[in-house]
Parts: C-alpha cells; structure tokens; sequence
C-alpha cells in the first residue's frame, strides 16, 4: 500500500465536486468491469478461491475464515442459510429467501470481495490501485454488489455510491438482507 500514490477513496469525499466523485467512480467502474469479465476456471461455476480452492472470506462461518469451494451458487446458498431447505413452518421471509436463492443466477465471475471506498485509492482524480486482495475469489455474479452495499458502520455514505460504479442486483439484495437477518450478518 505504501507503494502506491494516492490515499483512500473514502479520505475527502463528502468535500469533492458531483462532477469529481462521478470521474473516480467511472474509473473503478471500468476496472470492476475488466475484472467480472475474466474468464472462469475451466469454464467452471466453481465458488472458489482463484486456485479452486476455499476463499477467505472473515463474515461467513468458517475456520479461519476460510469457506468452500462449492460445486455451484445454489450449494453456496445452502452453505448460507446453514443447510436449510424447504420446511411449511419457515416464516414467510425465510420462505422468500428460498424462493429467491432458487431463482438467482448460477453465474460466477472474479470478485474483489470487499470493495469499500477504504480499499480503493487516488491520487487528485485519478484512481492508483486497489488494494486488500486477500478475499478475491469467483462468486456469484450479484455478490460484488451486495458486499460492497453492506459495508462496515465508518463507510455507510458508501451505499450511496455503489450503483455508480456497479450494476444493480436489487433482488439479489433483498435477498442478502433477508439472510442476514434470519441467518446472520456474520
């Protein structure tokens, strides 16, 4: 980090012009872009570390933090809500979030998978790196979105900016929030 000009994102923000805020987010937006646009492992939907392996990833259960791989999002999903399946005595959100996982897409793509504006970096108005690369992994292609949009509690004028520099999964966040909050925001 220290080799890299610039300082976070986050330093300054609420002071920069619309017109400024606007040029850096359409940088990362290019860089998040190249990045969902490598090619999968063996044309695999693997959720997985880049080697295939398990990924880190400290808030969801796991030694170390280390979770997975999984075969696929759907086994994935049901490593989220703690094996739970279909069952008439869930309640009607617990209901929806099974509805929704059923639905999602089965597409992975390369993930930072924690891109808050402390991660990224510039210097005036050109970004100079993203760093924190330790959770990068193939994940479901809503995941950048939805971690990025629960960010930690210094960060919450972040949620603000994540649909400038990232597509929408407005389901997919529904659908995060609901397992949350009936199976942890670990």
């Amino acid at each position: 980090m220290e080799r890299l000009a610039g300082a976070p994102l986050g330093r300054g923000w609420t002071q920069r012009s619309e017109a400024s805020k606007a040029h850096l987010l359409g940088q990362l937006r290019g860089y998040v872009n190249q990045l969902r646009s490598l090619p999968r492992m063996s044309g695999q939907n693997l959720v997985a570390a880049v080697d295939g392996g398990p990924f880190l990833d400290e808030r969801l259960p796991g030694p170390s933090g280390l979770v997975g791989p999984f075969a696929s999002v759907k086994q994935f999903h049901t490593f989220l809500r703690s094996g739970q399946g279909p069952d008439p005595g869930h309640s009607n959100e617990v209901k929806r979030l099974l509805t929704l996982h059923d639905e999602s897409s089965e597409d992975v793509c390369f993930t930072h998978n924690g891109l808050s504006s402390f991660n990224v970096l510039v210097d005036d108005e050109q970004v100079t790196g993203i760093i924190d690369w330790e959770n990068a992994a193939w994940l479901p292609s809503y995941w950048e979105y939805t971690s990025a949009w629960h960010v930690n509690p210094q960060n919450m004028y972040w949620q603000d900016e994540v649909n400038k520099f990232l597509d929408a999964f407005e389901r997919e966040l529904e659908m995060e929030k609901l397992r949350r909050q009936h199976f942890g925001d670990y």
